[in-house]
C-alpha cells in the first residue's frame, strides 16, 4: 500500500490548520500579509493560493461586510430611493 492515502487526511489537517491561523491572525488585527501567510506554510502553499483566491472571489461576489454598509434601520436613515409618503407606506399620520 502507499503512503499517499495516509499522506491526505494529514496533508488536509495541515491546510485546515493554517486556514485556522489565517482567520485568528485577522480576528486579532486584520488579514495577515497574503506573501507572508503562504511563506509561514511552505508545504500546503498550492491549497492555501487556492483558499486566497477563493476567499477573494466570494469577497468580490459578496460586497462589502455589513458594519460597512448603512443600517436601513438606523435612526435618521432614509431607504433607498428616498422617503416615501406616508400614504404609500400603509402608515397612518398622527391622530387629530
Amino acid at each position: 500500500m502507499s503512503g499517499r492515502g495516509e499522506e491526505h487526511p494529514a496533508r488536509e489537517e495541515r491546510v485546515g490548520e493554517a486556514v485556522a491561523w489565517y482567520y485568528q491572525a485577522a480576528e486579532a488585527g486584520g488579514a495577515p500579509d497574503p506573501a507572508a501567510f503562504l511563506a509561514r506554510f511552505p508545504d500546503v502553499r498550492p491549497e492555501l493560493e487556492s483558499f486566497l483566491a477563493d476567499k477573494g472571489a466570494f469577497e468580490r461576489a459578496a460586497g462589502p461586510p455589513a458594519a460597512a454598509r448603512p443600517d436601513p434601520d438606523a435612526a435618521g436613515a432614509e431607504p433607498p430611493g428616498g422617503r416615501e409618503p406616508q400614504e404609500a407606506s400603509g402608515q397612518e399620520g398622527p391622530a387629530e
